[in-house]
């Protein structure tokens, strides 16, 4: 009996043996090791990766097929290691890359060879990446704020437009102020798409914020800084004294079928500090600004630009309109004297006339009453034994301006009583069409459809070449020492050779004079690409003189070269500096990343013009 338990023991254990063991490790196993740097040489840790079998969809192009094996990189060594025990052929496999920031769009890498034979594949690569820094408008950085990343929409020309995509992870900075996210560049898709990305996060206002273009390098760390824009809004009165403790309401500003200013949605209400300002934190647009004056009548201020990734400021000055009143002795009336504002309306002819009351005040000390008034026609009067005396004006915005009223009969208000005023012309309000003039404009509810503002009209850039000879069309010549007065734009979103690898194209290079095989033209310690971007000349001594009245004037114009070759430049009107257009690609690429993101109902307001 104990040899017959003995062999059914003998039994069980070689079939329970020849049936684990290739569970627990296989004969011949491939060891897949892995480490993944980052562009500083840095080995990166705790990253998931993953062999996939390599196959080819439709077109031809290689895809990630069925999961071979996976594994995860150590949190101390940065190594990451996996055993195939049974390949399923020789050939090409594909590393999946990534971590739990980008799961949603791992690193792809094909033609992985594996054969059967392989003891060991080592693979090592390197991971390109974002390190994005938010900063308060003031510069301060915005530590441990959550923002998201996506990807950049693309049109059917495979352009991409200012539009998110899919979404790949939220991020918070960290104590340091930097947020950093492993993310492939363009070279890991298929079809060129990819390796653009786009940012949201909300500002203090409750407002989302959204950086586009952001572009990540294959072969460097990428560093992008965004700014959450604000405008800094000052009241003062025509004296130079800060109005404080004023609510100031904000709107969106729109416009009427008039191309007039109006407003639109209320967005949020201030209150002025001691010094007379509120900052109002908003992405880039154009809003109005509403506070009461003594009347308590609406005090409108158009035109509050905010301009993306920077501050802006914008101080208003009030009128003060100063009421004093003489007795019948030609005597000063006291402090609590009472006196009534009026509105006047103007008829046909002209004149103004007695309209409503917008209240009753009185005289303060030093025996006189300060109002500020927004402009327009009033009339001032005084009740003294049954009569009523008084005075007009047009008061002017920012201006100090003096109403004296006499108890005397040169001062008695009649029954119908008509008043004539001077008016002061009305402002030309520059239309949406005077405001984009010069710039790029982008469809961004179509197909991102690319137009240039040009004298009124709105012109179809359809391409690259398109754009470029259109743009030449439109060019205006210039000397060649007045265009060394205007700063030259660098845009890292720019690509193209760089012989040198100084960090400008040779594009550019050629454009400004600077030896396309020497990082330093000059010999005198400092890159052309530092010189350059920091207002210095590359080519001799000292800083270039920046004629910001010839840039101003300048603004969205095309430039030439008279004076060389007919060379083209673009005046970008955000950042007041050059860019230069060799060729179609380089128009291609002014079209792409300097554009302006306009919508069909606004583009439709700007005239279409058609080229000779």
């Amino acid at each position: 009996m104990q040899k017959f338990i003995s062999f059914l023991f003998l039994i069980f254990f070689f079939v329970f043996f020849f049936q684990i063991k290739p569970i627990l490790a296989c004969d011949n196993p491939i060891l897949i090791e892995t480490v993944f740097r980052d562009f500083q040489n840095q080995y990166i840790t705790e990253m998931n990766f993953e062999i996939d079998q390599q196959i080819k969809d439709a077109d031809g192009n290689p895809q990630a097929g069925d999961k071979v094996v996976e594994g995860k990189t150590n949190k101390v060594t940065g190594i990451g290691r996996a055993e195939i025990c049974d390949l399923p052929y020789d050939g090409y496999y594909v590393l999946k890359v990534w971590n739990e920031k980008n799961k949603n769009i791992p690193f792809k890498f094909f033609d992985i060879e594996i054969n059967a034979f392989d003891d060991k594949i080592s693979l090592e690569k390197h991971l390109s990446n974002l390190h994005i820094v938010l900063r308060k408008a003031d510069g301060s950085l915005l530590k441990n704020k959550s923002f998201s990343v996506y990807t950049q929409k693309f049109d059917v020309d495979n352009n991409p437009i200012n539009e998110k995509k899919d979404f790949i992870s939220t991020l918070t900075t960290s104590d340091k102020g930097e947020a950093v996210i492993y993310l492939p560049s363009s070279i890991f898709y298929q079809k060129g798409r990819g390796g653009i990305y786009a940012i949201t996060v909300q500002g203090e206002n409750g407002k989302d914020y959204v950086k586009y273009g952001i572009v990540s390098s294959p072969y460097a760390n990428t560093y992008a800084e965004y700014v959450l824009s604000d405008v800094i809004l000052q009241i003062k009165d025509a004296l130079g004294n800060v109005i404080k403790d004023k609510t100031i309401n904000f709107y969106y500003q729109k416009e009427n079928l008039k191309g007039e200013p109006s407003l639109g949605d209320f967005i949020k209400s201030f209150t002025t500090d001691t010094s007379g300002r509120v900052r109002f934190e908003y992405p880039d647009g154009v809003y109005a600004a509403v506070f009461k004056d003594s009347a308590n009548q609406d005090f409108i201020v158009w035109n509050v630009f905010i301009n993306d990734n920077e501050r802006t400021t914008k101080e208003v000055v009030q009128n003060i309109t100063r009421v004093q009143i003489l007795d019948k002795l030609k005597k000063l009336m006291p402090a609590g004297t009472g006196f009534t504002l009026w509105s006047l309306k103007q008829n046909e002819a002209g004149y103004f006339f007695k309209d409503k009351s917008l209240g009753n005040f009185s005289i303060g000390e030093p025996k006189y009453a300060d109002l500020n008034l927004k402009q327009g026609p009033y009339l001032v009067s005084i009740s003294s034994d049954g009569k009523e005396y008084g005075s007009a004006i047009y008061s002017l915005d920012g201006k100090k301006q003096d109403l004296l009223i006499k108890i005397h009969k040169a001062y008695l208000i009649h029954e119908g009583e008509k008043f004539w005023l001077s008016v002061p012309s009305k402002p030309k309000t520059e239309t949406l069409t005077e405001r984009l003039n010069g710039r790029i404009l982008l469809q961004v509810e179509e197909h991102g459809e690319a137009w240039y503002v040009y004298k009124g009209k709105r012109y179809y850039m359809k391409d690259g070449p398109t754009a470029y000879n259109m743009m030449r069309n439109f060019g205006l010549g210039i000397s060649n020492d007045d265009l060394r007065k205007i700063p030259i734009g660098v845009n890292n979103r720019f690509s193209g050779k760089d012989s040198d690898n100084d960090g400008l194209m040779d594009k550019l290079e050629e454009g400004i004079g600077t030896d396309i095989f020497n990082q330093d033209s000059d010999g005198d310690g400092y890159s052309d690409k530092e010189e350059v971007i920091n207002g210095y000349n590359p080519l001799g001594m000292g800083k270039v003189f920046i004629d910001q009245s010839l840039v101003n004037r300048l603004k969205g114009r095309i430039l030439l070269q008279v004076e060389n070759k007919g060379q083209a430049w673009y005046l970008n009107p955000e950042d007041g500096k050059r860019y230069y257009m060799k060729d179609g690609e380089a128009a291609f690429q002014i079209m792409r990343f300097l554009s302006l993101g306009i919508t069909n109902n606004n583009l439709a307001k700007i005239r279409v013009g058609k080229m000779d």
